[in-house]
C-alpha cells in the first residue's frame, strides 16, 4: 500500500507547534498520524479521509472544552474559524461522493489548512495574553 505522503520527508503539520498542553497536543499528532498514513487508493482514501474529517470535527470540540474547562485563549475568532473549517471539511466529504480523486491533492489542500489554522490559532492557545 502507498501512502499519499509516502515521498515527503515524514513532516508533521498540525502538531508542529506544542500548543503546551498534553490533552490538545496529543490529539494534534494523532491527526498527523491519521494524515501520514492516508491511502493513494481511491476506495481507502475515501474511507480514511471521512474517519479523519470526523476525528477533526471532535477535535474541535474537544479543544474548545478544554480550553474553557482550563482557562486558555479561544478567541471567538478561533471559535468561528473552527465552524469554517469544519465546513470547509464537510464541502471536501460532499465532493468525494460517487468521484474519482487525486488523493494527493485532497491531502495536501487538508494539511495547509490545517497548517494555517495551528499557525494563526493554536499555537497560542496556552500563551500568556498581552492585551
Amino acid at each position: 500500500m502507498s501512502n499519499v505522503f509516502q515521498s515527503e520527508t515524514g513532516t508533521m503539520w498540525y502538531s508542529i507547534y506544542s500548543v503546551g498542553d498534553v490533552d490538545i497536543d496529543q490529539e494534534h499528532a494523532n491527526i498527523d498520524f491519521m494524515l501520514s498514513v492516508l491511502s493513494v487508493d481511491d476506495s481507502q482514501f475515501k474511507d480514511q479521509i471521512q474517519y479523519l474529517v470526523k476525528a477533526l470535527a471532535l477535535h474541535f470540540v474537544n479543544e474548545e472544552k478544554i480550553a474553557d474547562a482550563r482557562g486558555y485563549n479561544m478567541s471567538d475568532g478561533h471559535r468561528q474559524e473552527h465552524r469554517r473549517v469544519t465546513a470547509q471539511l464537510e464541502a471536501i466529504m460532499d465532493s468525494l461522493q460517487g468521484k474519482k480523486v487525486d488523493p494527493v491533492t485532497v491531502a495536501q489542500n487538508l494539511q495547509d489548512t490545517l497548517r494555517e489554522h495551528i499557525l494563526e490559532y493554536d499555537r497560542y492557545l496556552t500563551a500568556p495574553e498581552f492585551f
